[in-house]
């Protein structure tokens, strides 16, 4: 039996990518190429991915009710399910410029800058979200008013409430969310770093790193770019090695990573070599495509094969 997920997103995005015709490091004017338009936020995007790899998922968190119809149409086209609470005002829109030559540009808007913080509304995101799930993955950043330890909060609510979270955020909100005990953290080397307080270099830092977080949670996920992934659970270590692809667009790379190995994980929390190749194909597939558009499951199998995962 696979698990029913619910992701939450506190702050969504309609992430806007610019094709340039001209590199953004050399040109002080660039010409629009191409534009692409997509309703994402990094929680909504491990949804998305979760729900073409076949799992039952559904979505809460915040959406804006001045521009929420690009987000619905895109739920009710993935079938997945809207559990999100309707705030006042319009969702942010992110920015990511890209010239030929692979040189990108990242603008990110503060979300819903003129919420206020509210325990309540924290509460009944926490309830929509725990209604027929197995786990519930909280991803992405917070709204620009919200403090820090608003991600902790909702960890602490959801274990009330009787149901294990993941946990995928930066910062501050990451290392007070992670306090917690999320089952499954996600860090990237460089937040790893943050997090612990030192630089991770070589394999064995990595290594050593994960080991570490395993003192707090059930399974970790330390996601190094274009080197690939490592997964740790009891005590099986993984190095999954990315494949080589046409980086396009590195938008939503973790969030499909996070995607795909969940699908795999979770119900039985069992770490294979398949999940791990498969969550770093799938973050792979995803550099290949513009904005947070979800690579086809074909193209993910397909970069599979070329996952080589070593035990640590």
């Amino acid at each position: 039996m696979s698990a029913r997920f619910t992701t939450i997103t506190l702050a969504p995005a309609l992430d806007r990518t610019i094709h340039l015709n001209a590199s953004i490091l050399t040109s002080p004017i660039c010409r629009v190429r191409e534009e692409t338009v997509v309703a994402g936020g990094k929680g909504l995007n491990v949804a998305k991915m979760l729900s073409r790899l076949g799992c039952t998922v559904a979505a809460s968190g915040l959406l804006g009710d001045a521009n929420c119809e690009p987000f619905e149409r895109m739920l009710h086209d993935f079938s997945i399910e809207n559990r999100f609470v309707r705030v006042h005002g319009e969702t942010r829109r992110n920015l990511m410029l890209l010239g030929p030559d692979g040189s990108e540009r990242k603008i990110n808007f503060p979300a819903f800058p003129d919420l206020d913080y509210a325990d309540y509304l924290l509460r009944q995101i926490a309830l929509l979200a725990v209604k027929r799930t197995d786990i519930v993955i909280l991803s992405g950043s917070l709204p620009a008013r919200f403090p820090a330890s608003a991600a902790a909060e909702l960890i602490r609510i959801l274990k009330g409430l009787g149901k294990d979270a993941v946990l995928d955020t930066s910062g501050q909100a990451l290392a007070l969310g992670a306090a917690e005990g999320p089952v499954l953290v996600k860090p990237n080397h460089e937040e790893a770093e943050l997090l612990l307080g030192r630089p991770l270099s070589t394999d064995d830092d990595f290594r050593a790193a994960c080991r570490e977080l395993l003192k707090r949670h059930q399974a970790v996920i330390l996601s190094d770019g274009e080197h690939g992934a490592w997964f740790a659970r009891g005590t099986t270590l993984l190095h999954a090695r990315a494949p080589t692809v046409k980086a396009l667009d590195t938008t939503a790379a973790g969030d499909m990573m996070l995607g795909a190995f969940a699908s795999r994980y979770f119900p039985d929390r069992i770490l294979t070599e398949e999940a791990a190749a498969l969550a770093v194909a799938a973050g792979a597939a995803a550099v290949e495509l513009p904005a947070s558009l979800v690579p086809d499951p074909e193209r993910i199998h397909e970069l599979t094969r070329s996952v080589v995962v070593e035990r640590g």
